[in-house]
């Protein structure tokens, strides 16, 4: 991809996507710390795990946590095992999560 224009419209349509899943998960959120302080992040990851686009309106640091903790998840099901409509849980603070209490949550996208 060398078009430029190009680049930037999917680079902004990945950041949309965060945008969305971080309103979801603010808006279907029962706690007082995600509703009113906006304590979580949605966030696009490639498959290897690098940082592609985050929520401007959760924290860094929970993008982050989501950063750290997918390569700790990539151990346990390595990426052929995963289907389409699968989710992945975890609640590690020593493997990447930030506190006891966070959950992260993984949702593997297939192309095609």
């Amino acid at each position: 991809m060398n078009d430029a224009l190009t680049a930037d419209v999917l680079r902004n349509a990945l950041v949309v996507a965060a945008e969305e899943a971080g309103i979801v998960v603010v808006r279907s959120a029962w706690s007082t710390f995600i509703v009113e302080g906006s304590d979580a992040s949605a966030a696009v990851l490639d498959a290897r795990g690098r940082l592609v686009a985050h929520s401007m309106a959760t924290t860094l640091m929970n993008s982050m946590a989501l950063k750290a903790a997918l390569p700790e998840l990539l151990k346990d099901i390595p990426p052929h095992t995963m289907r389409p409509g699968d989710a992945y849980v975890l609640n590690d603070a020593y493997r990447g999560g930030v506190h006891t209490n966070d959950l992260l949550v993984y949702r593997p996208v297939f192309a095609g």
